[in-house]
């Protein structure tokens, strides 16, 4: 382990040949086995950062919430396509606060803001994004789930991990089971959403 950047305040620090520097997003090692937490390294503290160990190197990091830690009720989230709206790689900032052993680190990813993510060519299993924030001590999203744009007849948010078909007429996004359309058929048909399908009615009328 080596600490980088002028002490006492250092800027990054280099663990199993990866740099990890200041406002990084880190994969945590859960104390449950095959669970991992998420979150943004602040400070690096190389000792008495842990009163139970205080040579042990330690860091600063505030939380990032996944969708699993989110309150459904309070949150508008009953409904499991509500819930089904929000991605996995989806991560919710928090003002939750804790001091960590560095042992802990497993690996760094990578948090891109919602608009990016969408427009990647291709994702990793390190790349998350961030819409909202949440508020666990309330147990709130910021800004509301309800106010998030929605797409499809459904009204529901865009979920990056699902599969969408797209209308041939407005170039919107819709879920192919929300109009009856199999997997298997969506590169096989002219697909118009039911606005598109309404004007290309009376166009003809």
């Amino acid at each position: 382990m080596k600490f980088m950047g002028k002490h006492p305040k250092f800027s990054k620090f280099k663990y199993h040949n990866i740099i990890y520097n200041i406002g990084d997003c880190l994969c945590i090692q859960a104390k449950e086995k095959n669970k991992y937490l998420y979150a943004k390294l602040l400070e690096i503290l190389p000792s008495n950062g842990m009163k139970k160990h205080s040579l042990w190197p330690s860091i600063k990091v505030q939380w990032y919430y996944l969708k699993s830690d989110l309150n459904r009720e309070k949150n508008g989230l009953i409904d499991p396509k509500a819930y089904d709206s929000i991605s996995e790689f989806e991560l919710f900032e928090s003002p939750h606060n804790d001091i960590i052993y560095i042992e802990s680190v497993i690996c760094k990813c990578y948090t891109l803001k919602y608009e990016d993510y969408i427009n990647l060519d291709e994702s990793e299993d390190t790349m998350f994004f961030t819409r909202a924030k949440y508020n666990p001590y309330k147990e709130l999203l910021d800004p509301p789930f309800e106010t998030w744009e929605k797409i499809c007849k459904c009204n529901m948010p865009f979920n990056p991990d699902k599969l969408y078909i797209t209308c041939d007429g407005c170039q919107k996004s819709f879920h192919p089971e929300c109009f009856g359309i199999k997997e298997e058929e969506i590169e096989k048909i002219d697909f118009y959403c039911d606005d598109c399908k309404n004007l290309k009615f009376n166009k003809l009328n």
